[in-house]
């Protein structure tokens, strides 16, 4: 509450609150910030620790020393490195692992809907690398969020850290009124950088993934229909509303992973 009063002083009030910085991570305070009524939008940049100097390294370029004016949109986050099926394949085969390869795509979306079905915990890495901390949809570990205590399985083994730790939730944008309260927070739900208000259904079909605070808010990340990623594709496979428990593909300590031997 004290870091909540201090950054609403700092802030101030206007029509709209762009954050940066390590500490707009904390999705809590986020929430918060929006809740107070002193903006009409709240915008998280979506990499807002220290590397994100380099998009505001972009964004000084284009309007200070090339002086153009327009304010081109950051558009997708997915912009690190993508890796081959042949290069996949180097990396299963010097590991020493059994592999399946999947033929098109349709099939691989499928398979991860009948293993989630099982309630299997996947590794996801699909494309190219996410730009920040948050997994939307590239570099994710999925599993299905309807399981009993499965917050805590993922906690102790696989993400090997305490088990209070909360996950977030994808869904489609058709079923997001279902499920949450988002308040105005509609342009920048795909960035997982906002917490929401969860809905009484919403707590009683996935407690798991419900915060431990006041407000049973939820980290969410809300995928419009008809996008081409392929997280929302699975969710509109297998669940046609929520998707899956949503977490950055990564342990305790060490950052999103960047290449595909480390996803292994």
């Amino acid at each position: 509450q004290a870091m909540e009063h201090a950054v609403l002083e700092f802030a101030g009030e206007g029509d709209a609150l762009c954050l940066g910085g390590g500490l707009a991570f904390n999705a809590l305070l986020v929430a918060a910030i929006e809740r107070s009524g002193r903006f009409k939008g709240v915008f998280v940049q979506p990499n807002a620790g220290n590397a994100g100097n380099a998009l505001g390294a972009v964004y000084h370029a284009w309007n200070v020393v090339l002086g153009e004016t327009s304010r081109p949109s950051i558009g997708n986050f997915c912009l690190g490195p993508s890796f081959t099926a042949e290069e996949i394949k180097q990396v299963l085969e010097n590991c020493k692992l059994r592999f399946r390869f999947l033929r098109s795509q349709d099939e691989m979306l499928e398979t991860a809907v009948r293993l989630l079905g099982e309630h299997k915990i996947l590794a996801w890495m699909h494309g190219r690398m996410e730009f920040g901390p948050r997994a939307l949809g590239n570099r994710s570990i999925l599993a299905d969020p309807s399981q009993p205590g499965i917050a805590k399985r993922i906690n102790k083994l696989v993400k090997f850290r305490e088990s209070w730790r909360p996950f977030s939730a994808s869904l489609l944008e058709s079923a997001a009124d279902d499920y949450i309260d988002r308040g105005s927070l509609h342009s920048h739900d795909e960035a997982m950088a906002l917490s929401v208000n969860s809905t009484p259904q919403f707590r009683e079909s996935y407690p798991d993934i419900v915060h431990v605070d006041g407000n049973r808010s939820v980290l969410m990340s809300v995928l419009k229909n008809g996008t081409t990623s392929t997280l929302a594709a699975i969710c509109t496979k297998g669940w046609d509303s929520i998707g899956h428990v949503n977490a950055c593909s990564s342990c305790s300590t060490t950052p999103v992973s960047n290449s595909s031997a480390r996803e292994i």
